[in-house]
């Protein structure tokens, strides 16, 4: 009995360390990202993220495919926008550009914002660009 315990008590212990060596640094992947710069850029407002369009969606698009929700939220901050979709999805939106929602009357439209794809398991399958 005692044997067949410190058997499985290995099993177990070797089986979460191979699951805890098998996730990579997330964080390693966006080392060039200027999170902070981005996080301060609320609503695209400033249009500091406007200038990081083309390296975000070129360099970065594909690192956050796989992200938790939660590793999401480190990196971008609070999304400016959800909208909730069947089955558990829901969809985050972070606007890069200038408009409506930076309560000004500048602006006819609401600015150009990326849309991201969180799925039944809380992880990013989507990332593209919305235009309203």
């Amino acid at each position: 009995m005692l044997y067949n315990n410190t058997i499985s008590a290995l099993f177990i212990f070797t089986l979460l360390l191979l699951l805890a060596s098998c996730k990579k640094n997330w964080q390693e992947k966006f080392s060039g990202f200027d999170s902070d710069a981005w996080k301060v850029d609320k609503n695209g407002c400033k249009s500091i993220r406007l200038g990081t369009d083309s390296s975000f969606m070129n360099l970065y698009r594909a690192h956050l495919i796989g992200l938790s929700d939660n590793e999401l939220r480190i990196l971008l901050g609070k999304p400016e926008r959800i909208q909730l979709f069947e089955r558990g999805q829901s969809f985050y939106y972070y606007y890069f550009q200038p408009g409506k929602q930076c309560d000004s009357l500048a602006y006819n439209n609401y600015g150009a914002a990326y849309e991201i794809r969180i799925n039944s398991l809380d992880l990013v399958s989507e990332v593209s660009k919305k235009f309203f």
